[in-house]
């Protein structure tokens, strides 16, 4: 029988984990024979010039003023929130789970299973590595002690000794991240695509219960609601259960409080249930239902089910609830609620979450079944794929033009990435009925690029509208071995898109893009400098006191460049050269275990020798200054950005981290800041990185004499 964990604020001499005690005897020993690399620091011994906090997100400010909008700091511990740790570590098999709130300073935390504390200081959080990338995702360590930002953490060299660490970002209807909902395990462990989507699903629900707080608070002092306000009201009324459907019964693991209401049940009825022994199915029986929807249930496929509650042959005392059911593991309770990303690293499929649903209720009338306003039962249509042979998966993620799910085509790994435009891009073959495109790599011709259309700094259209994408067309072109590969596409439209463009009104079509890539399956560049990948010795051990891996880095920088030197023979710009638009795919052709390709060509063009003015930018943290102060886009934009990916990956650090988008614009453009190299930094790749970055667009080297200088580099 699985141990009780402990919750915090229960009594730490009542709980002793030998398993904790056994860690803490090594890491004393440890920390003994490294007593000259280690210093001393309340307590805690930390690695002096290693450990730092994750970087505080760009929109720090307002993230804060909406976690405190929420009145939720230093509250009592509730049931409702304890409820979703304790389940969690269950599902899980964790002896950890934590609703974690990054405030200024610290992380508090609502709900805290197996640790006696309720809350630790910022700079050793987890959690707040949440808040950093871009894009919401879920942050999964296998090994924190093989990971950079945590090899030095005192919660890893300390109990609570964690190795392992899964943290779904808390997410509100405004955008905003407020923290994670995250499991901790003292041993490695790896974690699943699945896993990750029903650890995310358990975050909204915990989202959607304090916001739910908010609004109402918010409704008793009279105060005008936001729109992220409203959305939770309605929610409010929405029921929400769980249930293990590979259980004879459907077991009842979860139910929240509007569960409740909506059904007229207690929790001491609820709580622990089974779902067949308080509800009948209004028609069939039982074992008529549950083998008819078996087949939805191993497919993990949504349906509708009508239930009676209380004596179904009476009318008088039974109620109608209408239960839709969602698999936990693969999909969205709610649609309307910002997606979160799955790391593209994790592993997709094992199927081992795929008998947990979700069931929500929003209404109990009790129509007439079968008739023309009844809400039917059955088999819900999945989403409308673009490609019949391709089966879409988790989300892996999103930006202003699109976004990337992970997907099977015809049983191999693919990326599938969606985007909503203005203006065809390939012509179906079958007028309005959308087929898919087969590649077949047409001669590239600049009428192809006629949509393209530049956002203006004043313009007010959707992102995706200004694109014009032409990545459907460009990426059908392209053939090489560091850029990832487009094996087909297809347009469709989509409803008409109604424009106000300067005072005349037209209406724009709107149509829909699917791109099917090749998958790569070691996530981003970013990810790689994040975990210190390029601090790995020749043994694959990554410590982030040894030098960086110069053979590693002169590796990856080679093939960025021939990627880059290739698109640039083609008169083709990136405009949006990140460690996030770097993918790195497994290969065994040296020790990294990878190799780098250049992806994401959403703002892509076609462009010849001479600057172009635009107002279209990538990310600023890698734009050079004469495009934010003129406007002007050349294919020496792609170098600088290029200059901070050495950087990056020699330092393992983020560039200008910590600052605002305009804070960075300012350093760079006023106060005339540039990257600079550390002390220590091999010569040869120091002078190719700075004249990369060199204010001076004239001075950056073309990629033709940078992949020469790159194989002069000595690795040695």
């Amino acid at each position: 029988m699985r141990k009780q964990p402990r919750r915090a604020g229960s009594d730490a001499s009542q709980y002793t984990d030998p398993e904790a005690e056994h860690l803490r005897t090594d890491r004393e020993q440890f920390n003994l024979a490294h007593k000259d690399t280690y210093t001393v620091l309340e307590g805690f011994p930390i690695s002096a010039a290693v450990h730092s906090a994750a970087p505080l997100p760009s929109n720090e400010d307002a993230r804060l003023s909406a976690l405190e909008s929420l009145g939720v700091l230093d509250t009592a511990h509730e049931q409702r929130f304890d409820d979703i740790t304790d389940l969690v570590c269950s599902i899980f098999n964790v002896p950890i789970a934590i609703v974690s709130l990054v405030d200024k300073e610290r992380q508090w935390f609502k709900s805290c299973v197996g640790l006696n504390c309720s809350q630790t200081d910022r700079k050793s959080s987890f959690c707040a590595w949440t808040l950093v990338p871009k894009n919401p995702e879920v942050l999964v360590v296998p090994d924190a002690t093989e990971d950079v930002r945590f090899q030095a953490n005192p919660l890893v060299l300390n109990d609570p000794f964690i190795r392992f660490y899964a943290g779904a970002p808390l997410v509100t209807t405004q955008g905003h991240r407020l923290g994670s909902l995250c499991i901790i395990d003292r041993k490695q462990r790896h974690f699943d695509a699945e896993s990750c989507r029903l650890l995310c699903n358990f975050a909204e629900v915990v989202v959607r219960e304090l916001e739910k707080d908010a609004a109402r608070a918010a409704e008793q002092r009279s105060l005008e609601r936001v729109s992220g306000f409203q959305q939770s009201l309605e929610a409010e009324s929405e029921g929400i259960l769980l249930v293990d459907t590979s259980t004879p019964d459907w077991n009842i693991l979860f139910q929240n409080e509007a569960w409740l209401r909506a059904t007229g049940m207690t929790r001491e009825e609820v709580h622990g249930g089974k779902l067949w022994h308080l509800f009948t199915p209004a028609g069939q029986t039982r074992e008529q239902v549950t083998q008819e929807y078996q087949t939805a249930i191993s497919k993990q496929l949504s349906f509708t089910l009508h239930l009676y509650h209380g004596r179904p042959t009476s009318a008088s005392t039974r109620r109608l609830v209408i239960a839709h059911f969602k698999a936990a593991a693969t999909e969205h309770i709610n649609s309307r609620t910002p997606l979160v990303g799955v790391p593209g690293s994790v592993a997709w499929r094992n199927g081992e979450a795929g008998h947990l649903y979700f069931v929500t209720v929003q209404r109990h009338e009790e129509p007439e079944i079968g008739g023309r306003d009844g809400v039917q039962q059955g088999v819900e249509a999945g989403q409308n794929e673009a490609f019949d042979d391709v089966q879409l998966g988790p989300l892996l993620g999103q930006g202003g033009f699109g976004k990337v799910y992970r997907g099977l085509w015809n049983g191999a790994a693919v990326a599938v990435k969606i985007i909503q435009h203005s203006g065809p891009l390939l012509v179906s073959e079958a007028g309005t009925d959308m087929k898919p495109v087969l590649s077949r790599r047409p001669e590239r011709k600049v009428s192809d690029l006629t949509t393209l259309k530049p956002r203006s700094r004043n313009s007010t259209r959707p992102q995706h509208l200004e694109a014009g994408n032409v990545e459907g067309i460009l990426t059908l072109q392209l053939s090489h071995p560091n850029v990832v590969q487009t094996f087909k596409a297809a347009t469709r439209p989509l409803q008409s898109y109604c424009l106000d463009v300067t005072e005349e009104t037209e209406d724009e079509q709107l149509f829909e893009t699917w791109l099917l890539l090749e998958y790569c399956d070691k996530g981003s560049l970013q990810d790689a400098v994040d975990r210190g990948w390029f601090h790995a010795d020749q043994n694959g051990h990554i410590d982030s006191r040894t030098k960086p891996n110069m053979r590693a880095i002169r590796a990856t920088a080679h093939e960025i460049a021939a990627a880059l030197a290739y698109l640039h023979s083609q008169d083709l710009l990136h405009g949006d050269l990140t460690g996030g638009n770097i993918l790195l795919a497994s290969s065994d052709a040296d020790e990294r275990g990878f190799c780098a390709k250049v992806a994401d060509f959403g703002l892509s063009r076609t462009l010849g020798s001479e600057p172009v003015d635009t107002g279209t930018y990538g990310t600023v943290t890698h734009m050079p200054p004469e495009l934010l102060t003129t406007g002007k886009l050349s294919k020496s934009a792609d170098v600088y950005a290029f200059g901070v990916l050495l950087w990056e990956m020699y330092t393992g650090q983020r560039p200008w981290s910590g600052l605002g988008q305009m804070q960075v614009i300012f350093h760079l453009t006023q106060r005339k800041k540039r990257l600079q190299f550390p002390s220590g930094t091999p010569p040869q790749l120091q002078a190719l990185g700075t004249r990369c970055m060199s204010a001076e667009a004239t001075e950056r080297p073309k990629f033709d004499e940078v992949l020469r200088l790159i194989d002069e580099l000595d690795v040695d």
